[in-house]
């Protein structure tokens, strides 16, 4: 069974689409979620920014 060949055009397309999707996903989760995060979440904006050790 031989794999189709795709036009470079294709490729291209793809690869950018995917780029732009990763960092979109990558901005989101990182600024958009931390925001929603500290504001809604988290009882005050002190305890949303410690770790968590040294209770």
């Amino acid at each position: 069974m031989e794999t189709p060949a795709y036009r470079p055009r294709t490729i291209w397309a793809w690869a950018l689409y995917d780029f732009a999707n990763s960092a979109f996903t990558t901005l989101v989760v990182t600024f958009v979620y931390a925001a929603y995060f500290t504001q809604a979440v988290a009882p005050d904006p002190i305890s949303a920014r410690r770790s968590g050790r040294g209770r």
